[in-house]
């Protein structure tokens, strides 16, 4: 999320060589005790801790609640078990699917063909897990070219 901070619960400070959140999730995602993380963009005030160019990822064992800030992104790095709730966003379009999740931190966009032409189902399902799923869905309307 970006212009979001989760202070607290950091257990590691990084120094990063550029102001990319992708390199601070990756790093997150590689170590099993980070839950979440917050990159700090270029900050003169915190160079004694964070390099030269200011640039910090904190890594989190418990990241607090999200709070408005322009000079961070934070995210999570979660293996969804049955005490994580998570909010999926997902929007199909014949032959495009598109999947937000938790407010569009995470998204995966797909092509799928469809070989039938009566294709209308979708399956939702949970591996090694035990999922339950709220389906709310909507028609969309025929493009209108006059």
């Amino acid at each position: 999320m970006y212009n979001t901070d989760t202070p607290g619960g950091d257990y590691k400070t990084v120094n990063l060589s550029m102001a990319d959140p992708a390199f601070c999730k990756q790093l997150c995602c590689k170590d099993p005790q980070c839950h979440g993380w917050t990159m700090a963009y270029p900050n003169p005030a915190a160079t004694a801790t964070c390099s030269l160019n200011g640039i910090c990822c904190y890594l989190k064992d418990q990241p607090g609640s999200p709070r408005p800030n322009s000079a961070c992104a934070s995210g999570s790095s979660r293996s969804f078990s049955s005490s994580i709730h998570a909010t999926l966003e997902i929007f199909i379009d014949h032959s495009v699917i598109e999947v937000f999740a938790d407010d569009g931190d995470t998204v995966i966009t797909g092509r799928v063909y469809p070989t039938c032409t009566n294709s209308t189902e979708v399956e939702l399902f949970a591996t090694n897990a035990v999922a339950s799923f709220q389906l709310t869905a909507w028609e969309m309307a025929e493009a209108y070219f006059p």
